[in-house]
């Protein structure tokens, strides 16, 4: 175990990002981690060190939650159990290529979807439709019917009509993976009683006990 070392990960995104899709890239790695791996409260310590450039504070909150750093980065960590935490670039420091926000909601464009007039599900024949279960972030689980014809936002829709949280508001990932609206669910893989984590803005995870 090292201690954590003043360092910042030099990297270049794939195609520049602002400021605003870099926040949400960040956001959407720490809401859905937690679910597929390691414990809630040592993502939580990981995150708190990551966002503050007070060197001494940040190895206080990694000493307070037993992390251990074997080369004193924040990018590799363990638990006391042995579970390994890896830390995505994106977490540790800004792209070299990161630009600035010009008022544009260009990372919102994939809403900007043609309305369609949904076709009913129950009007489609029974074998072609299966269940998935969506995992909520505030922890509650529903079931919901699809088919392989529709798209994610016409799935997104039917859950807005039981849990009233806009379709826009919604952000899906299966095994780590974002669902698209425009991504139709045959080609995202489900499959009966498949799982699905569902991010609600606006929503927060409960805390966990310690």
């Amino acid at each position: 175990n090292r201690p954590l070392q003043p360092m910042k990960m030099k990297w270049t995104a794939p195609t520049p990002m602002t400021d605003k899709q870099l926040k949400q890239k960040r956001q959407e790695f720490w809401e859905t981690a937690p679910v597929y791996e390691g414990r809630r409260e040592i993502w939580n310590a990981l995150q708190a060190a990551t966002q503050t450039d007070d060197l001494q504070l940040a190895q206080a909150i990694i000493d307070s939650a037993n992390v251990i750093l074997p080369t004193g980065s924040l990018a590799s960590a363990y638990d006391e159990l042995g579970n390994h935490y890896v830390l995505p670039e994106y977490c540790l420091s800004e792209p070299t290529n990161l630009i600035s926000n010009n008022g544009s909601d260009e990372e919102d464009s994939n809403h900007l979807i043609p309305e369609k007039q949904d076709q009913n599900i129950d009007d489609i024949d029974d074998k072609f439709k299966f269940s998935i279960k969506l995992r909520l972030s505030s922890s509650k689980e529903e079931k919901l019917r699809v088919h392989n014809s529709q798209t994610i936002l016409q799935a997104k829709r039917h859950l807005c009509d039981i849990i009233g949280v806009e379709p826009h508001q919604q952000r899906w990932y299966f095994y780590g993976r974002k669902l698209e609206d425009k991504m139709k669910i045959e080609d995202s893989k489900l499959s009966n009683g498949y799982v699905v984590q569902v991010v609600t803005d606006g929503i927060q995870p409960p805390t966990p006990v310690a």
